[in-house]
C-alpha cells in the first residue's frame, strides 16, 4: 500500500524568534480512516468554528503546557526515556503581528527544579486552556456544564534567554492555529 506525505509550512519570519513557526503534514492513503492515535486525535476542524467565535484570549481558567524537555529525557541507541511534563502558567503576554498571534510564557519558578534550565524539546508542544472556574460560595473549583472545557489554544515554537532567573517561552495562539493556519493550509 502506498502512502503519500505532503509537507506545508507557513512563511518563515524574520528571525527564529519572530514566528511564524507552523507547519502541517498530510496524510493521504488507502485506508486513512483506519489510523488510530494511541491516545486521542484533536480534531481542529471541529474546534475551529468554535474558536473563530471565541477568537479573544480567555481570561479566566487555567493555562498550561505540554512537552518533552530534551535536558529531562535520555535518548540513546539502546532506549528511550521521554520525560513528558505540564507546566501550569498565570504569567502570560498576548500579542499579535502580521495577522498571527502569538503568547509569550513567562517560566520562572520559585522551587528550584521545578522548571529545567532549557526547555529545548518543548517546539510543537501543545498550549491548552482549560476552562475551570472558582465559585467562591462553594470554595471549589469546577468545570462548567455544556462547555467544550479543554481547547488546543496555541502551539509553542521558542524559548528565550536567561533572564532574571528564567525563561519565556513563545507559542502561536488561537488566531494563528485556527484562523491563519487554514488559510494557507
Amino acid at each position: 500500500e502506498k502512502w503519500c506525505l505532503k509537507f506545508t509550512g507557513a512563511p518563515k519570519g524574520e528571525s527564529e524568534s519572530s514566528g511564524p513557526d507552523m507547519g502541517l503534514i498530510y496524510i493521504n492513503g488507502p485506508k486513512l480512516d483506519t489510523i488510530k492515535a494511541m491516545k486521542y486525535f484533536f480534531d481542529l476542524n471541529y474546534y475551529a468554528d468554535l474558536i473563530r467565535k471565541e477568537i479573544s484570549v480567555p481570561e479566566t481558567g487555567l493555562w498550561y503546557v505540554v512537552g518533552f524537555p530534551e535536558e529531562l529525557s535520555d535518548i540513546n541507541a539502546h532506549q528511550q526515556h521521554l520525560a513528558g511534563r505540564v507546566y501550569l502558567t498565570a504569567d502570560k503576554n498576548y500579542f499579535e503581528r502580521d495577522g498571527y498571534d502569538y503568547f509569550d510564557f513567562d517560566f520562572r519558578s520559585p522551587h528550584p527544579g521545578c522548571v529545567p534550565s532549557s526547555l529545548g524539546g518543548m517546539s510543537g508542544g501543545g498550549v491548552w486552556h482549560a476552562r475551570v472556574f472558582y465559585d467562591p460560595s462553594k470554595g471549589k473549583v469546577h468545570i462548567k456544564e455544556n462547555l467544550d472545557w479543554l481547547t488546543l489554544s496555541g502551539v509553542s515554537f521558542y524559548q528565550s534567554e536567561v533572564s532574571d532567573g528564567g525563561r519565556s517561552l513563545r507559542t502561536h495562539g488561537r488566531k494563528s492555529i485556527y484562523v491563519k493556519l487554514f488559510e494557507w493550509a
